[in-house]
């Protein structure tokens, strides 16, 4: 994405380019969730003038990033793309890192990723952090012959080479937000129980900015949109109890609640970050 988000009350200096001005929309989406976005087609009430916020946009690289919907028609993705959200998010970095701006070559490198010789999507139960990883590891060198960095921090299980800490910290995914680098989010879907959190679903989306505490990502889920914007999320720390996934039990302190922002599936009640695996080039 070209644009780097920045309360006009707020100074800020980059090296990008000069500053120009635009607005984030604070609005109810279709769950009647508040949410940020830059996409009015985003707010549920269209006939209402959504609250915007002004801000100055320094740029960068946030509009660059493509925003692929994982149910786009002329894809022909396999299930209707309705479980294609692991390799379409990360289609949406890999062909930004290609320099290839072009919508086939994404819709058919998708189709590649997606197969079982790479990540192995699954048209009912979608895409693991396992085979994300091992799917990312097989293109990129491929593609690269090598590459610096393939990490996932979370709970959830992945190949010994990968792994890389229990908990994603901001810092350490937002290391890899550069002209070489690239982070994919694994969301799930939670209810709760007391002070415990039960999985009751999982989500991936391209994570593509950091600013004024708001991740921006990129959501390939029909209900993000059916078009291009940016989503602007907030994390909350989780204080205590467990993450619940069938008969895995991992203690949720120091895991983050996605507070705002992001377009909940209807499986849970709220959004946990999960994990998330970050891919950077030399």
């Amino acid at each position: 994405m070209n644009k780097k988000i920045i309360i006009s009350a707020l100074t800020f200096s980059c090296a990008f380019s000069a500053a120009v001005n635009a607005e984030i929309i604070h609005c109810k989406n279709a769950a009647g969730k508040l949410v940020y976005t830059d996409n009015p087609r985003n707010c549920a009430d269209k006939h209402q003038l959504p609250q915007t916020v002004k801000i100055t946009q320094t740029e960068s690289f946030y509009n660059e990033i493509p925003d692929l919907l994982q149910t786009l028609n002329k894809a022909g993705f396999a299930g209707d793309g309705q479980q294609f959200c692991a390799p379409v998010a990360v289609s949406n970095s890999l062909v930004w890192l290609e320099d290839n701006k072009d919508e086939q070559y994404q819709i058919e490198l998708v189709h590649k990723l997606s197969s079982a010789a790479y990540m192995n999507t699954n048209t009912n139960n979608g895409t693991s952090v396992y085979e994300v990883a091992q799917g990312v590891h097989k293109y990129a060198t491929e593609r690269w012959g090598s590459y610096k960095t393939l990490q996932y921090s979370g709970w959830r299980p992945v190949a010994k080479q990968f792994r890389s800490g229990q908990q994603p910290t901001v810092d350490w995914m937002t290391s890899a937000l550069h002209r070489k680098g690239a982070v994919w989010l694994n969301v799930g879907w939670y209810n709760r129980n007391g002070t415990d959190y039960q999985r009751a679903g999982g989500h991936w989306v391209t994570l593509v900015g950091y600013e004024q505490g708001k991740l921006i990502i990129h959501d390939p889920a029909p209900r993000a949109g059916q078009s291009f914007s940016n989503q602007y999320i907030t994390l909350e720390p989780i204080s205590g109890g467990k993450l619940i996934h069938k008969q895995r039990i991992t203690p949720a302190q120091g895991y983050f609640v996605i507070a705002d922002g992001m377009y909940t599936s209807s499986k849970g009640s709220l959004a946990v970050l999960d994990g998330a695996v970050k891919f950077e080039l030399y």
